[in-house]
């Protein structure tokens, strides 16, 4: 289950593989092969041995962070830092996404537990490989927040200073369905339609910027 979960966020949930077999590994087939193989590919995760990925077997809190720190891009950070397991542990806890250490790190997580997890890491900046230099080795590059670099969902903390409502910018009212925050003008959700009820109030905002160049 969890590499399902951490292919779907490297590939944003699109249809990602055309795979005809399920690799070295005996024990999944080729439709699971398919749906899990970024997360191969990319060496986020691996198998148990060299023939089995124990596809359906429950995850340690020891390996959901190794996941999550190779997720973010800090593995090589936690292989300097001592490598498996207490090299992961550390890195996550110094990243700011390991939940409180059980009394046995080979303790099996909940969904509870790995959801707390993917919303700390959520400001978390992605560490990408850049260039390879003639010494042989990977320069690292501080790319955008986890939540922007996989999903292209932006955020952004201001004050809501305008609606349709009231405004207190100094600049006027907006049209029915928007808000301003900060000096932005974004769209409202169906969902979100309740905010310009809140003008002068603090705000955190998740958007995504469209074709047209509109926030919503």
């Amino acid at each position: 289950e969890l590499a399902l979960i951490v292919s779907d966020i490297i590939m944003h949930g699109e249809n990602t593989s055309s795979a005809e077999d399920s690799g070295n590994f005996s024990d999944i087939d080729i439709t699971r092969s398919q749906k899990i193989l970024p997360a191969i590919e990319r060496g986020i995760m691996g198998g148990v041995s060299d023939t089995e990925f124990a596809p359906d077997e429950n995850v340690t809190y020891a390996a959901m962070l190794k996941v999550m720190t190779a997720l973010l891009g800090y593995s090589e950070r936690a292989e300097i830092g001592g490598g498996y397991p207490y090299g992961y542990i550390s890195t996550a806890s110094s990243l700011g996404i390991a939940p409180k250490m059980p009394g046995d790190i080979n303790s099996f997580v909940t969904y509870n537990t790995l959801a707390y997890s993917l919303k700390a890491a959520v400001s978390v900046n992605v560490l990408e490989k850049s260039t390879y230099d003639p010494s042989k080795s990977y320069n690292w590059v501080e790319k955008e927040p986890f939540l922007e670099y996989y999903f292209r969902i932006k955020t952004v903390s201001d004050v809501i200073v305008s609606s349709s409502l009231a405004d207190i910018s100094g600049s006027g009212t907006v049209k029915y369905g928007t808000v301003r925050i900060g000096d932005e003008i974004f769209n409202l959700s169906a969902e979100c339609d309740s905010l310009r009820n809140y003008v002068g109030y603090d705000t955190d905002v998740y958007f995504k910027e469209d074709a047209h160049g509109e926030y919503e």
